[in-house]
């Protein structure tokens, strides 16, 4: 009901109009440039809303945002980028629970690239995090050392010393599976004097 509902709020936005013909031509321009504006950010308000529970959704919204956005030259924020890059962590989980691991791979490389353009560290780690998981899992242990890598980095940066410490630990394991035994000590060492 609630995605019904969304999406009659979206199509009401995309027809909403201001009547602009008793304005001098350069507010009917300010008055458009505004009107898009307006439209722009309640399509993107509208997408934050729907990203938890309906991630397609959001995601769809958040393409018909994009679409808008560039048809009427306006400039994308950083919310429009978070939305982006959480919806398809999302989904690339849900594909993951679904067993279409190269979907799965690409929805998370593409909420990484979306999450650092938005500076969203939150998503940038869940999506790290799960990327480090899912190599680890397959026995890809290279891949996974360079995303728990990527995460204690994060961590650091944002002094957020449970996340390194998790990181490092994981780190230290890894590097004990492909024989690189100094790097794995060193690893586990840092972890448990934090």
């Amino acid at each position: 009901m609630k995605k019904y509902i969304s999406f009659q709020v979206l199509i009401l936005i995309l027809n909403f109009g201001f009547s602009q013909n008793k304005l001098p031509v350069p507010e009917i321009i300010n008055a458009k440039v505004f009107q898009d504006s307006v439209k722009a950010r309640m399509l993107l308000d509208i997408g934050w809303d729907l990203r938890k529970e309906y991630p397609d959704s959001a995601l769809s919204v958040a393409e018909v945002a994009k679409t808008f956005i560039d048809k009427n030259n306006i400039l994308l924020n950083r919310k429009y980028y978070s939305l982006l890059a959480r919806s398809k962590n999302n989904i690339g989980a849900r594909y993951l629970k679904d067993k279409n691991e190269k979907e799965a791979v690409r929805f998370y490389n593409s909420s990484l690239q979306d999450s650092r353009i938005a500076k969203d560290t939150t998503v940038e780690l869940i999506t790290n995090r799960n990327l480090a998981g899912y190599y680890r899992d397959r026995a890809d242990f290279l891949n996974s050392i360079m995303y728990f890598q990527n995460l204690a980095a994060i961590g650091e940066k944002i002094n957020d010393n449970k996340i390194v410490v998790d990181a490092w630990s994981n780190l230290g394991v890894l590097y004990m599976k492909v024989h690189r035994n100094q790097i794995a000590v060193n690893y586990l060492t840092k972890a448990v004097e934090i």
